[in-house]
């Protein structure tokens, strides 16, 4: 198996590391909110940023918090020991708050160039489309620096929008442990001994290297019954639609896939390995690997894992982003004109008579001209 290892930045990258670490894998959290910090177990390797009153959504200043300690962490002997002897380690935040969307793009660019013999993928989760604004505008912000100033990024990019319609608790506990469930995957857990074609540790490296970003589908459990009515390839795709990556493009640009089956002999008997149904959705790929695996035990789980690299951006959800600020922006503008309408029929002296207005301590102790000049 690949070694791998995670860090989570923010509360968001903060919960997956979480999981991943109940999971055996080596996780780390990096936050500037004291109380996010306060979930994380001691147990954890944690590194606290700025003045631990959180980045309050604001993307450069969460910057900031880590450009003054920047060096200092990357050189430590644990941080070392944490990243230098992986073979991966994902790098996972929100798109849409502070901490996590303003420092991961920088500090996959920082830890690519700082330990180049392991391989770093950026994970990012996508906010729902009815998060506030400043979501929405931080997210455009982070994919900006992901496709404008990283070279060669491989990434993975989750979607809350699509787990809107269950309770956000468990929306975020969905995500989270889906993306552990794929990090297993890509680790070749999976990938069981067999004499038939196989995907070995390197030719995983090779997936993981291929610039751009990845998607998986994993079915994993299921019988000889449940394809009656359905083939492998089409559940396979039914899963890509409903799982929590985000929307595949409508281009079908795919570079690299990478085929794990591991089928009792009966089912595996009758399995088309070139998954012409679901190339139909996702594309067909430059190359392919292949591990083909024949289940030794009856209580083995039948498992099919699909991995796609190399596939384009997201531009299709940014828009629909972009399109959800500009009706906030419209609405926004909407509001503030109907507050100009009631201001102007108001009559201050009328509403002046009718308060009682006691000028209190307190407000000498401000420079009123100050707030007033904000409001100007």
């Amino acid at each position: 198996m690949l070694k791998i290892g995670v860090i989570g930045i923010g509360n968001a990258g903060s919960q997956v590391a979480l999981v991943a670490h109940k999971e055996g894998i080596e996780s780390m959290v990096l936050n500037s909110s004291e109380k996010d910090l306060a979930m994380v177990p001691d147990d954890m390797y944690k590194i606290p940023l700025g003045d631990l009153k959180g980045a309050g959504k604001n993307r450069e200043g969460a910057k900031k918090f880590l450009q003054e300690v920047a060096g200092k962490i990357i050189s430590s002997e644990k941080f070392i020991n944490h990243v230098g002897d992986k073979d991966v380690v994902f790098i996972i935040s929100s798109c849409g708050g502070g901490t996590g969307s303003g420092i991961v793009p920088v500090l996959t660019q920082i830890l690519t160039k700082s330990f180049p013999d392991t391989k770093m993928i950026l994970v990012g989760i996508l906010p729902t489309l009815k998060e506030p604004y400043s979501t929405q505008t931080n997210t455009i912000e982070f994919t900006k620096e992901l496709y404008g100033k990283l070279n060669n990024v491989t990434y993975m990019m989750y979607d809350n929008d699509k787990m809107k319609n269950i309770p956000s608790y468990k929306m975020m506990d969905s995500v989270n442990n889906e993306i552990v469930e794929d990090m297993k995957v890509l680790s070749c857990k999976y990938n069981i001994p067999t004499k038939y074609s196989s995907i070995d540790e390197r030719d995983m490296l090779m997936i993981l290297n291929t610039p751009g970003r990845i998607v998986l589908s994993r079915y994993i459990g299921f019988k000889d019954k449940d394809l009656d009515e359905k083939s492998i390839d089409k559940h396979l795709e039914d899963i890509l639609k409903t799982n929590a990556h985000a929307e595949l493009q409508r281009d079908k640009k795919i570079m690299r896939t990478g085929l794990i089956v591991n089928l009792s002999q009966n089912i595996i008997d009758k399995f088309d390995e070139n998954l012409a149904e679901l190339q139909l959705f996702v594309g067909e790929p430059v190359e392919g690997f292949t591990h083909t695996a024949v289940n030794s035990e009856k209580a083995m789980d039948n498992v099919v894992c699909f991995i796609g690299s190399g596939l384009s951006p997201i531009t299709d959800r940014i828009q629909k982003i972009t399109d959800r600020i500009a009706e906030l922006d419209e609405a926004t503008e909407e509001s503030l004109d109907n507050v100009d309408d009631v201001l102007n029929e108001l009559d201050l002296d009328e509403v002046k008579k009718k308060k009682n207005y006691v000028e209190k301590d307190v407000a000498k102790k401000i420079v009123l001209d100050d707030i007033f000049n904000d409001f100007m």
